[in-house]
């Protein structure tokens, strides 16, 4: 779908064509991940950094009380500081998934998917069609960033031409 993502790659190197690589066995989530993602979607949160400085998981608990909800878990990214505040989180009542899980795959499973504020899962989310919505802060209204596209088979990727471009590469390199 995104033929030329990045125009002026092929400057650098050879550009193959070859899918992409996020959407590899989609189907072999975990079972609690997928029932946990299956009824209402998943909370991903995003730009960390500012929701720390911001004041962690009391400034998200009151902003975003729908993470709060049992009904709809959150997913932490793996990056420092989530470790813990992911424990503060816990400690206020919000249902976490193991940041571990992969998030193209919960983004699948999921009906819907809430953000806090831009993030790459909004893109990986377009792409297997889901819906992303944009949970509003404080009271305001949430808002859709993005429609539902219904996909025709999920995305594939070509392994095997991604191997022997790289293995014609190194024979004769550009």
């Amino acid at each position: 779908p995104f033929p030329r993502v990045n125009p002026a790659l092929h400057r650098a190197c050879r550009v193959v064509q070859a899918g992409w690589v996020k959407h590899d066995h989609f189907d072999d989530l975990d079972a609690d991940s997928k029932a946990a993602a299956k009824p209402n979607g998943v909370f991903f949160l995003n730009q960390v950094i500012s929701v720390l400085q911001a004041g962690g998981g009391e400034y998200l608990r009151a902003n975003f009380p729908s993470m709060f909800s049992g009904e709809l878990p959150v997913k932490l990214p793996s990056w420092p500081g989530c470790a813990e505040l992911g424990e503060n989180l816990r400690e206020l009542g919000a249902k976490l998934i193991r940041t571990q899980a992969p998030s193209t795959k919960l983004i699948a499973a999921s009906p819907r998917i809430y953000v806090n504020a831009p993030g790459s899962v909004i893109a990986e989310a377009w792409y297997v069609g889901t819906p992303v919505i944009h949970a509003g802060e404080a009271g305001c209204p949430d808002r859709p960033l993005t429609p539902f596209r219904p996909f025709q088979g999920m995305p594939r990727f070509n392994f095997d031409l991604l191997l022997n471009a790289i293995a014609d590469h190194v024979k004769s390199p550009p």
